[in-house]
């Protein structure tokens, strides 16, 4: 379901008791896309781990098709980041974090440097002014654990205030990943390895 054109700042459905959770399951399709994905997962690791298998290995899908495949077939562009001297335990820190972000990210989404200049010995109105334009059209997510995420939602919520899109870091899109349960997956990848190590 696209959340495309959804106010970010008023809940849909004030009343709890009034929300209906079968707009929000999984779908027949999605549910069977999901199983299909798990199984093209766990083929995989019984491929790798089980010797009498290897016959089978060019027919277990290589890439699982979803709506971005396209664009994931084009090669991804890099950008090293240095890194921080900065504390996540620190609200303050984690603002100080999102605003280096935020210069590095208008320096790579500005178009030409000479089309969208920032003055010489500009002011931090002019600086603010300058990165919401570049900015403005853009929806950056950062990828962290769920404490993460709330680390920037909470930076998020100190500058609401803020005059400008920039500073209150609505570019930012703070995203939960879920490398917790990949930690799971390989455990259980190296426990199957084990096992059949075990029994041969």
């Amino acid at each position: 379901m696209s959340s495309e054109g959804l106010n970010d700042t008023v809940a849909i459905i004030r009343d709890i008791k009034k929300f209906d959770y079968s707009n929000y399951l999984l779908s027949k399709q999605e549910l069977q896309d999901q199983r299909r994905d798990y199984i093209i997962l766990v083929s995989r690791v019984l491929v790798e781990y089980f010797p009498c298998l290897k016959s089978i290995t060019g027919v277990v899908p290589k890439h699982i098709a979803h709506q971005y495949s396209k664009e994931m077939a084009s090669p991804s562009e890099i950008i090293r980041l240095p890194v921080a001297p900065y504390n996540q335990n620190k609200l303050g820190d984690v603002c100080q974090y999102l605003s280096y972000l935020t210069q590095l990210l208008v320096k790579v989404y500005t178009p030409q440097p000479d089309e969208v200049p920032t003055p010489p010995n500009a002011s931090a109105v002019e600086v603010a002014e300058h990165a919401t334009q570049v900015l403005k059209d853009h929806r950056i997510p950062l990828a962290g654990d769920l404490l993460g995420r709330e680390r920037v939602t909470g930076a998020k919520k100190t500058r609401a205030g803020c005059d400008y899109r920039t500073d209150c870091f609505d570019h930012i899109v703070e995203t939960p990943a879920v490398w917790h349960a990949k930690q799971s997956f390989l455990c259980v990848s190296l426990f199957l390895s084990m096992s059949v190590s075990i029994f041969l």
